[in-house]
């Protein structure tokens, strides 16, 4: 357990650091330590698998990880859960940057609440993502809603100084 905890530290150093692919090879090394037991030690680094898939723009793959860490998470949460609606949005944000909006927007409007007491980097994107496809359907009003959330979720954070966040704006 402490070898895949020093694997999962330096490759969310290797994330942070931009190093993608360095980071991918420290996900392969701790999947190889947790493939013999389903649990959710092993959906997180299917997680991590499907994460670092995604910011090097393998999203079909990275569809596969996330798909398989729902899996093992479903076994163990009950909907509405913190972990599986987070595991859920995981993959509804990937579907939308494949182009599955459909499923995304399924994804989303069946996780996203506006009185969600924690809000993660994912549930962010997933509230930018579905305020964008409320705006292509014309549920304007929706929209603005989930959109303020995003939006306020980056305030609370202290987030709106970096040109992540300038950019997000533009969108």
């Amino acid at each position: 357990e402490n070898y895949a905890a020093i694997l999962r530290l330096m490759q969310n150093i290797c994330y942070a650091d931009g190093k993608y692919d360095i980071g991918l090879g420290f996900v392969r090394r701790e999947l190889a330590v947790r493939r013999g037991k389903p649990d959710e030690n092993l959906a997180g680094s299917l997680l991590q698998l499907g994460t670092f898939r995604q910011a090097l723009q393998n999203f079909q793959d990275a569809d596969s990880a996330f798909r398989a860490a729902v899996a093992i998470v479903q076994q163990y949460y009950r909907p509405g859960e913190f972990i599986l609606t987070e595991a859920e949005l995981t993959l509804g944000v990937n579907a939308y940057l494949l182009g599955n909006e459909d499923e995304a927007f399924a994804i989303f409007s069946g996780n996203l609440r506006t009185n969600q007491t924690e809000i993660t980097a994912v549930f962010i994107q997933a509230f930018q993502f579905y305020g964008i496809q409320l705006r292509e359907r014309g549920d304007y009003r929706q929209a603005l809603e989930k959109l303020e959330l995003a939006s306020s979720a980056y305030e609370a954070q202290e987030l709106t100084n970096s040109i992540e966040y300038a950019s997000r704006l533009v969108q």
